[in-house]
C-alpha cells in the first residue's frame, strides 16, 4: 500500500468513515477511493479533496539549506530536421488532379 492510502486510510478509521461516505463528502467517484485505498495512484486534486472531506489540507513547506540544482553548463545542441528529405520530387499530375494521356 502507498504512503497515500494509508495516510486516508488512518484518517477515515480515526473518524469512523466509509468509503461511501467518503467519496460522497468529497465528490470523488467510489471506485476512486477504492482503488487509491488498494494502493493504486490518484491524482493529487482527488486526493487533496479526500484530505479536505476529512478535515486536512495539502501545504507546501520549504525545506531549510535546500539549494536548486544549477543549470547544465553546456548549451544544449538544436535538433536536426530532414526537411530536404522530398525536395526534388515532382509530383505527378494525376496527384494534381489532371487528365493523363495514353501515349
Amino acid at each position: 500500500m502507498s504512503v497515500w492510502a494509508n495516510i486516508i486510510r488512518d484518517l477515515m478509521q480515526e473518524q469512523r468513515i466509509s468509503e461511501r461516505r467518503l467519496a460522497d463528502v468529497s465528490g470523488v467517484c467510489r471506485s476512486t477511493v477504492r482503488s487509491m485505498l488498494k494502493g493504486n495512484g490518484c491524482s493529487i486534486d482527488k486526493f487533496e479533496a479526500l484530505l479536505v472531506a476529512l478535515g486536512y489540507k495539502l501545504d507546501l513547506i520549504p525545506i531549510e539549506g535546500f539549494e536548486p540544482a544549477q543549470p547544465d553548463a553546456a548549451p544544449k545542441k538544436p535538433i536536426k530536421r530532414n526537411r530536404d528529405k522530398f525536395r526534388g520530387i515532382k509530383p505527378l499530375p494525376e496527384w494534381l488532379g489532371e487528365q493523363v494521356e495514353d501515349a
